[in-house]
């Protein structure tokens, strides 16, 4: 797929990423390197895989700007079949997360460590994990989730199907809907 390195710029538009496999993490997309930005809008990823972030994985000190675009079909051995974010920040405005698949924890997106995540207007829909957090999953010391807008539905797992907000994490819900998960 796409990798970016230090105080990268990336603008994607109405691109599509599919089909990648990676051996460690991010099948589709690995945004990295300390300053580093993405902004994402309108665009697919899809059919991707990796052991940790099918689709994307979004790294320590870089910022996701996710606006409109789909993420779907892309599994994960173990965490974030469809996004996976280690001290980061991802903003969220409209697209949609689907019918991503994590065997661990996950399913749709999956923070660790110190995560900044703000959801608005964006669809979690069909994700699911074997573990926790079919739709969202948030943990890590200090990681924030803000649900201002949106909906969480239809996903699985066995624990917080939905969202699960794990020890030490803040999780702001002003709006939205969460509902039909199981």
């Amino acid at each position: 797929g796409i990798c970016t390195s230090q105080k990268s710029r990336i603008n994607l538009q109405g691109t599509t990423i599919r089909g990648n496999r990676a051996t460690e993490a991010a099948g589709g997309v690995l945004l990295q390197g300390y300053g580093s930005v993405m902004n994402f809008s309108r665009g697919l990823v899809e059919n991707n895989s990796a052991v940790y972030g099918g689709g994307m994985y979004i790294s320590t000190n870089t910022t996701l700007n996710m606006t409109g675009g789909t993420v779907r079909n892309n599994t994960a051995g173990k965490d974030g079949g469809g996004i996976m974010q280690l001290l980061s920040t991802a903003n969220y405005q409209g697209g949609i997360v689907e019918n991503n698949k994590a065997t661990v924890n996950g399913g749709g997106l999956c923070t660790t460590q110190k995560c900044t995540v703000n959801l608005e207007g964006t669809k979690f829909a069909g994700n699911s994990a074997d573990e926790a957090g079919g739709g969202v999953l948030i943990q890590g010391y200090g990681s924030t989730l803000q649900l201002t807008s949106g909906q969480i539905t239809g996903n699985t797992a066995t624990l917080g199907a939905g969202l699960f907000g794990s020890v030490n994490t803040v999780l702001g819900i002003t709006g939205g809907e969460i509902f039909e998960n199981a």
